[in-house]
Parts: structure tokens; C-alpha cells; sequence
């Protein structure tokens, strides 16, 4: 409870005050948040990302670029960044493994894919990565995650005057790695993502701005979810700020924009032509002798 109630003092901090408190439904807001994800199955969309972090040495960078995000849920993902048609980041994700491709590094480093898998995942492996955030979770990010039914969530969604605050556990343990989405009331749109560990430290912390309609192809306009243009995502532990801004969001499918080779990591490598692939993979421990 203490953490939901931190939560909910960070979104208050960035979400300006209204004059009358509103009703909150917490079933109405989660039928709501259900019934627009349901409808989000893919996204393609125009973007611009901007991201500062501090690396292992103290030296601050700044990276801005632009390119497609891709999704296709629940989990496969390809953002690539590029300026003046050259792609020099991709991010992505294929439901299994998660990967980076770094193709234009500092001092004449050899250009690199980083890969690793979900199940071997670890902070310190985030640290390794160029951009210190591993790709796929840029999708609940977006705030596109349904809710666990009423009777299978635990502790109860945390509420105030303007909104409600649902967790999510990230497996099968309520005290896992876990999930916070604060719904704002009047909206009943999230406004801020929250992703901590099993320790209750914060390891990511989104605000989403700028809801916008996602043209889906064949629907009426009245059947266009609406979905953040602007994600702000903040990592303390790596003093990171990684900013995602999209344009004309849709499904891809009017033109069949969203393909499986976008997620499939051997055929980026030879279409990015990387030097060197390093494993983020956590080395297994070997057996203490008898």
C-alpha cells in the first residue's frame, strides 16, 4: 500500500488540479481501459524519439532521431531511429528475446546487436544497453495494457479525487515485479505507467500526454481508440529521460505496414549488418563443488 500510495503522489505532482473532486467508478474505469485496449492490437505510427542518460562513466549523452514505431501485441515491438534516412538505433522485441541494435557507436566502436531474452533479463543487463530501458516494455508503456478482473487483483485499486491507481503483476506473483497504471477519473484514461521490481524500487515511471485517436482501418471514427502521442519515461536508477513522440497513429493495416520480418531478429541482421552480437543474457551459475 505504501508504494501505491508514492504512485499516487507522483502523478499528482504533474496532473494540474481541478476545481470539483469526480466521482471514481473503479469498475467503470476498469470495463473502460478493457474495452479501449481490446480494440489496440497493432500500431504503426510516424515518431520522434529523444533520450538522455548518463552512462557507467558519468558522461551524459543526448540521442534524437526519428523513424516508425511498430507493434503487433502482446509483445513485439520495432522502433527504428534514424536521421536523414539512416537508421542508427532499432529497438525490438519478438515476444521471447529483446534486442538493440547500435549501428553508429562513440569512438569508432564496432556497431553492435545487443540480445538477450525475457527470461534471462536483469537490470544490470539494461545497463549494458545504449538506451538503459529494455525495448519491449515500451509497449506497456504506452499504457495499452488491459486490467486483471476484480477478483483476481490484489491490493485493491487506490483511489483519490481525480483517479485510480491498478496494479499489474508482471508474473505470476502478486509480489513480483509488477505493474502501476493510474487512471485519470474524467478521462478514464491512464495517465502515468509505473514499473517496479520485487523490492518495490521504482524502475521506470511514465506520463502519457496528448491522447490522440488510432485510425483503425475498416472502423468508423467513433471506434478509433485513443492512444498517447506523447510518452515521457523517466529512469532515476540511470538517470534517463527517454521521450517518444508519435504522429497519426493507425493499425498498419491499410497498407500492410506491420510484417513479421520487422521482429525478426535473423533477418535484421543481415538487412543492419551489425560487427558484433553481444549476449545480455545472464551467465548461469555454476554448481558449488562438494
Amino acid at each position: 500500500m505504501v508504494i501505491l500510495q508514492c504512485l499516487v503522489l507522483i502523478g499528482c505532482q504533474s496532473t494540474p488540479k481541478t476545481n470539483e473532486p469526480v466521482h471514481v467508478d473503479v469498475d467503470a474505469l476498469r470495463e473502460a481501459q478493457n474495452r479501449r485496449v481490446a480494440m489496440i492490437d497493432q500500431i504503426w505510427s510516424r515518431s520522434v524519439l529523444e533520450v538522455r542518460w548518463t552512462d557507467t562513466d558519468g558522461d551524459k549523452h543526448y540521442e534524437q532521431g526519428d523513424g516508425p514505431l511498430i507493434i503487433r501485441k502482446p509483445a513485439e515491438l520495432a522502433l527504428a531511429v534514424g536521421k536523414l534516412g539512416e537508421t542508427f538505433l532499432w529497438l525490438g522485441a519478438d515476444g521471447e528475446r529483446y534486442w538493440l541494435f547500435d549501428l553508429h557507436p562513440p569512438n569508432d566502436q564496432p556497431k553492435t546487436a545487443y540480445l538477450g531474452r525475457f527470461d534471462q533479463f536483469t537490470e544490470q543487463a539494461a545497463a549494458k544497453l545504449p538506451i538503459p530501458i529494455r525495448p519491449d516494455r515500451l509497449i506497456s508503456l504506452l499504457g495499452i495494457t488491459p486490467l486483471p478482473a476484480a477478483n483476481e487483483q490484489s491490493p485493491i485499486p487506490l483511489t483519490d479525487d481525480t483517479s485510480a491507481t491498478f496494479m499489474i503483476p508482471q508474473g505470476n506473483a502478486l509480489d513480483g515485479p509488477r505493474m502501476y497504471l493510474r487512471i485519470d477519473a474524467a478521462s478514464s484514461l491512464p495517465s502515468h505507467v509505473t514499473v517496479v521490481d520485487e523490492l518495490g524500487r521504482i524502475l521506470l515511471h511514465a506520463r502519457l500526454d496528448q491522447y490522440e485517436p488510432l485510425k483503425r482501418d475498416g472502423a468508423p471514427p467513433g471506434a478509433w481508440p485513443a492512444l498517447p502521442t506523447r510518452i515521457t519515461v523517466t529512469s532515476e536508477q540511470y538517470d534517463a529521460t527517454l521521450t517518444l513522440h508519435l504522429d497519426s497513429p493507425t493499425d498498419g493495416k491499410a497498407r500492410d505496414k506491420v510484417k513479421d520480418a520487422q521482429f525478426d531478429f535473423d533477418t535484421l541482421v543481415k538487412m543492419l549488418r551489425p560487427e558484433k552480437i553481444e549476449s545480455l543474457d545472464a551467465e548461469p551459475k555454476t554448481p558449488a563443488k562438494p
